[in-house]
């Protein structure tokens, strides 16, 4: 059930970010992919990447704050 309640959080979530934002989040956090490697892929810094996973991280934290763990 808190599977599929993040997953639903996450896709409404990610709606509101671009493409990179997403990517990133997804590679990195749910795919637990190494940031180098998704920078690489992307065209971005792994900073970058971190930065954009971290947003994305943030946003669920304050939109979902008390009903879903990120």
């Amino acid at each position: 059930e808190q599977r599929g309640l993040l997953r639903r959080a996450v896709g409404v979530v990610l709606n509101d970010f671009g493409d990179d934002a997403r990517q990133a989040f997804l590679a990195t956090v749910v795919d637990r992919r190494p940031a180098a490697a998704v920078a690489a892929e992307l065209g971005m810094t792994a900073a970058a990447v971190y930065s954009a996973a971290a947003r994305v991280k943030k946003r669920l934290r304050d939109e979902f704050a008390g009903l879903i763990e990120v």
